[in-house]
């Protein structure tokens, strides 16, 4: 293993069963975190790594250089000129940083962490440096304390971590998955070539058959135009690669370390030359990667086209903090924990469809791209129009893709993370379509109701912000209270009825071929769950419309249409519903039995399989 030019570090070469734990001494965290971390961190897949030197203060942020798949470094900066500790460690790895009961004296750079098994059994890891000028101080404070951390954290064994490498075979971690990815250079296709090929296709040949085998042929063809006139290359990558190590770096750090053993066997001063050129263009190439990242990230946040939503996900790209393999290790319900991403995936797809169900589906449902676009519009209107003549959704279309996104407390269990569903881009663009369509026949006829201002054009939390403001305000102002309850509706996208659903849109005026393109819409889907590249296997779908699909909103509002009517004084925001009572001095009794009597939502929910959260607040 090839040292960075200013640091030392040791490693040793483990299973892929066990844990990796490296420690350097960096001599400058500025100077040499890009060379530990692509050549020590990343290239031999560390689960732990401790750094010391690293000479910071207080004035760096916490998430300096973070590197992508791991924590933050949990750092201990000298209060004086240099030194400096720190750790990082998988964010899959189950670790808790300890503080110690008695105070660690301030000239002492030491860290402690607890690293827990799949058993609970746990294990101190001490990361320390003594400086040769510091005599026994650091020795006399363990030998005093170690045993006393020991029992306060239930940990049966102790690893010292100072330039060296600690092994296990007790399966604390999984392995991160390399996986290979293809760059498509878009901007130098042959855009030329490809309108020509569109032009000379004949669609009444190639679209041919049922849906399914039309939507089937015309993404094989547009595939096969992709890979043949747009530039790709293939190269591998891993969840901790920084999101501006491309192929280049890979291939100049790859060189580098062939440079490195080539000297090493023989080191000759010809052989040194070529690794310090090797190690020049290296950095040199890191460098402009960076300033090409940076570059492009403030082209993207500057354009007239980033929404809040898309600069917040820039702003903390730029932070180092990413949506990469970012969910630890699992609880399943029998004790055992799902480590691997393909566990993992198969648990969330298991429970996403679990809840996604209703206990009695089948009873009767309660009284309720632009350069081609010209070449692509002939064979797109095709597909699209099969489908709303025949009332078939395609079932290629029918298979989302989900991203779990965790919504609150604990990182490890299954039930903390909503679904997210990624759908195939023509799938989006027919349920765009229909949606519109749809909308302005509602809007046009005024069936929604104008107490629900989430997922409609022209409205938003801001105009139900005002609103309730400006009659919270007014009732004050003539000297009266106001109660105020806010509910929400627990999994409510998962529990859509789909019975029920079709029930209210046949209510809302959607009949005939298009009511039916919904039944079927609504019908036979599946999902699976991507964590690191892993796919899980394919779960069917019982009920519920897809968050992140282009139709789910729309459908959302339907469903829970009828219970907006049913409370005149409730106001909604998507699955979030607000209800006010303004009362009078003495009124308080007979207004609590009002506002008691108008959250009659129970019944009705259970009528349409929606549960209210169990604890909604209340504020007078």
């Amino acid at each position: 293993m090839e040292p960075p030019r200013n640091t030392s570090h040791n490693y040793t070469k483990v299973a892929a069963s066990e844990v990796k734990i490296v420690s350097a001494n960096l001599r400058g965290f500025h100077t040499n975190v890009g060379e530990i971390t692509h050549n020590v961190i990343i290239k031999h897949r560390a689960d732990i790594a401790f750094v010391c030197e690293t000479f910071l203060d207080v004035s760096v942020p916490v998430n300096y250089v973070r590197v992508r798949g791991y924590s933050a470094w949990q750092r201990k900066d000298r209060s004086t000129q240099g030194g400096g500790v720190a750790f990082c460690y998988k964010e899959t790895l189950n670790v808790k940083v300890i503080e110690p009961a008695k105070p660690v004296p301030e000239e002492l750079e030491l860290l402690v962490l607890k690293v827990t098994d799949r058993n609970g059994k746990g294990l101190l890891c001490v990361g320390c440096y003594r400086p040769p000028s510091q005599g026994t101080l650091l020795i006399d404070y363990l030998t005093v304390n170690i045993d006393a951390m020991m029992v306060a954290n239930k940990c049966e064994n102790t690893l010292w971590a100072l330039r060296t490498v600690w092994q296990s075979s007790q399966g604390l971690v999984s392995r991160g998955h390399v996986r290979s990815a293809t760059l498509w250079k878009w901007e130098k296709a042959n855009w030329q070539a490809m309108r020509a090929s569109l032009k000379t296709t004949d669609w009444d040949e190639v679209l041919c058959g049922d849906t399914d085998q039309q939507v089937g042929q015309f993404t094989e063809l547009l595939h096969t135009l992709q890979d043949r006139w747009v530039p790709h290359s293939t190269h591998q990558t891993k969840a901790s690669d920084q999101p501006w190590f491309g192929p280049e770096c890979r291939a100049a750090s790859d060189a580098k370390y062939r440079a490195w053993l080539t000297f090493k066997r023989h080191p000759t001063a010809w052989n040194r030359q070529q690794h310090r050129e090797a190690t020049d263009h290296m950095r040199a190439t890191q460098e402009w990667a960076s300033d090409q990242w940076v570059t492009d990230l403030k082209r993207k946040l500057r354009g007239g086209q980033v929404g809040s939503k898309r600069w917040w996900s820039l702003g903390k790209e730029q932070q180092g903090v990413s949506r990469g393999n970012t969910i630890p290790h699992l609880h399943r319900d029998d004790g055992t924990i799902a480590q691997s991403a393909r566990d993992k995936a198969n648990l969330l797809a298991k429970h996403f469809t679990d809840k996604m169900c209703v206990s009695d589906p089948k009873r009767s449902p309660p009284p309720l791209p632009n350069i081609c676009a010209d070449l692509l519009a002939h064979p797109l209107s095709t597909i699209f129009n099969q489908c709303l003549r025949t009332s078939r959704w395609p079932s290629v279309w029918k298979v989302a893709s989900v991203v779990p996104v965790h919504k609150k407390n604990e990182r490890t269990v299954a039930k903390n993370y909503r679904p997210v569903s990624l759908l195939p881009v023509l799938s989006k663009v027919l349920e765009s379509i229909v949606a519109s369509r749809v909308t302005d026949h509602l809007e046009k006829h005024h069936l929604l109701c104008s107490r629900q201002f989430g997922f409609r054009p022209g409205s938003s939390a801001a105009d139900l912000h005002l609103l309730l403001i400006s009659e919270w305000s007014a009732a004050l102002d003539a000297g009266k209270a106001t109660a105020v309850v806010a509910l929400d509706i627990e999994g409510a996208f998962d529990k859509v009825w789909p019975a029920g659903l079709l029930a209210k849109l046949r209510a809302a005026g959607v009949d005939g071929p298009l009511l039916l393109l919904f039944g079927d819409y609504l019908r036979e889907r599946n999902l699976k769950v991507v964590i690191d590249g892993q796919e899980s296997e394919q779960h069917a779908v019982k009920a519920g419309v897809l968050q992140g699909s282009c139709l789910g909103p729309l459908l959302w509002n339907i469903y829970i249409n009828d219970l907006l009517h049913l409370i005149p004084s409730v106001r909604g925001y998507a699955d979030d519903l607000t209800l006010a009572q303004s009362f009078s001095s003495g009124e308080e009794t007979a207004t609590g039995q009002e506002v008691a009597s108008k959250i009659c939502l129970k019944q009705n929910t259970n009528d349409n399989y929606l549960k209210v959260e169990d604890a909604p607040s209340a504020q007078p």
